[in-house]
């Protein structure tokens, strides 16, 4: 019943709990929670469950899942419908920062529009989106959300009034966030599973510098057709 208005699920859902222990015969219940802004309603809801005496919200990274449980514990969602009509993915990508690569995205992107095709640009770096710095609107926009007919949450990109190109990026949603890992995972694979992204040619992913979580988890949840590597001449 704890959700993070953010990510629009609750906490287990979302991957912010773990090491949970419960034993009825005592009324003990323990577990560790990544995100301390949540700690207050946790306990609360907890203390609600009949049978419970002894409360014990720890702050804490949670302990990895065994690896049987692992697949179970915290699945990524699967290919869904959104991303069928994406016939092409081009992941843009850097080793370290400040080499350009937001600039050759955004270029890229562009260029392939004018070229006559339909193109997607998605933001993947969540900790310092750039994405609204690139591309200027008179008013800045943002992402919306729905529900279909069968309860499903989608999400509705941002679409660059001139030429159409779709375009996606925690910019739109608020500032920049700070979030463990994990939190990282469920944010990056919502985005790109749960997007409206339609019929495009190509699907432009402007990763964050690195290798790391968003980067692995993108890996898992869509077939990546190609990519381009920016780097800057070294002495």
């Amino acid at each position: 019943k704890v959700k993070d208005p953010g990510l629009d699920a609750d906490i287990v859902t979302s991957g912010f709990v773990g090491d949970i222990k419960a034993d009825r015969r005592t009324g003990a219940i323990s577990l560790g929670l990544e995100v301390a802004m949540f700690k207050e309603q946790a306990e609360e809801e907890l203390r609600k469950i009949p049978w419970a005496k002894e409360i014990d919200v720890e702050v804490r990274s949670v302990r990895a899942s065994p690896p049987k449980a692992a697949a179970a514990s915290r699945p990524l969602p699967e290919t869904t419908s959104s991303l069928d009509k994406v016939k092409s993915i081009v992941a843009v990508y850097s080793c370290k920062g400040g080499v350009g690569k937001s600039t050759v995205s955004t270029n890229l992107a562009f260029a392939l529009q004018k070229k006559g095709a339909k193109v997607g640009l998605f933001d993947c770096d969540v900790y310092g989106p750039s994405l609204p710095v690139m591309v200027k609107f008179e008013e800045q926009p943002s992402m919306e959300m729905y529900e279909d007919k069968e309860k499903k949450k989608h999400i509705k990109p941002v679409i660059h009034p001139e030429t159409g190109i779709k375009l996606l990026s925690f910019g739109y949603a608020g500032n920049a966030a700070v979030m463990r890992g994990s939190m990282v995972t469920g944010l990056i694979a919502q985005l790109m599973t749960q997007t409206d992204w339609e019929e495009l040619d190509y699907l432009v992913l402007d990763l964050p510098p690195g290798t790391g979580d968003i980067h692995l988890t993108l890996a898992q949840v869509c077939k990546i057709t190609a990519a381009v590597i920016v780097t800057t001449p070294q002495q």
